[in-house]
């Protein structure tokens, strides 16, 4: 899908936005999931901490470091925390150090040592948890309720874009590119396979290999 910068400048994608500003997508969407401004997630370099940062009430801070000297936690800790991809912005802060997680119980009354355990038991993150049972979903719905993982293109889902490509007997790259700048793109892609199914379309190719 299109992305738009803060200069307004279109990109095709996301990933293409972020190579042009030289970043990695992964550290950009990490930095938007924390709250950072798109400017600044987009032109601070790797490393560097001393952009303006907001917590999970969007309060803005100087710099991690302020923000973390507010929560009374270290630095070290807050990205420790980060790193396991098991807990909110709210609980990465608002833990205290050292704090043991209670146990909890699911809908079934299964006992668990920690919130973390009980959403592992379900192939979820603590975190996904959290989100669900904060958009008012029962504790049963949030641990039951498994996320759809689908690549839709038009009326027609796939598990991924390898098996779109499969399907269509067509490359990943095409596909994308289809998708990004056709209305139709399950009619456009299914004329493209049968152009390449196609006498005309492998004598070419012969007539190109040969020269």
């Amino acid at each position: 899908m299109n992305c738009v910068d803060h200069h307004g400048i279109t990109y095709s994608s996301f990933s293409e936005m972020c190579k042009s500003y030289d970043r990695d997508p992964t550290l950009v969407r990490a930095r938007l999931r924390y709250n950072w401004d798109l400017q600044t997630a987009l032109e601070t370099e790797a490393g560097h901490y001393n952009a303006p940062v907001f917590d999970h009430l969007g309060r803005e801070f100087a710099n991690l470091y302020t923000m973390c000297k507010h929560y009374n936690i270290d630095k070290s800790l807050y990205f420790s925390r980060l790193s396991k991809h098991t807990m909110t912005l709210e609980q990465i802060l608002t833990t205290p150090p050292h704090e043991k997680e209670k146990e909890c119980t699911d809908h079934l009354g299964n006992v668990f040592k920690s919130k973390s355990e009980r959403a592992r038991a379900y192939g979820l993150t603590s975190a996904t948890v959290s989100t669900r049972l904060n958009n008012n979903k029962s504790l049963a719905e949030a641990l039951c309720k498994q996320a759809k993982k689908t690549h839709k293109i038009g009326d027609m889902e796939f598990k991924n874009v390898r098996e779109a490509g499969k399907y269509f007997n067509l490359s990943r790259t095409t596909i994308a590119k289809v998708v990004n700048e056709t209305s139709d793109p399950i009619k456009r892609l299914e004329h493209i396979e049968q152009i390449k199914r196609s006498p005309a379309y492998h004598r070419w190719l012969e007539k190109v290999g040969s020269v």
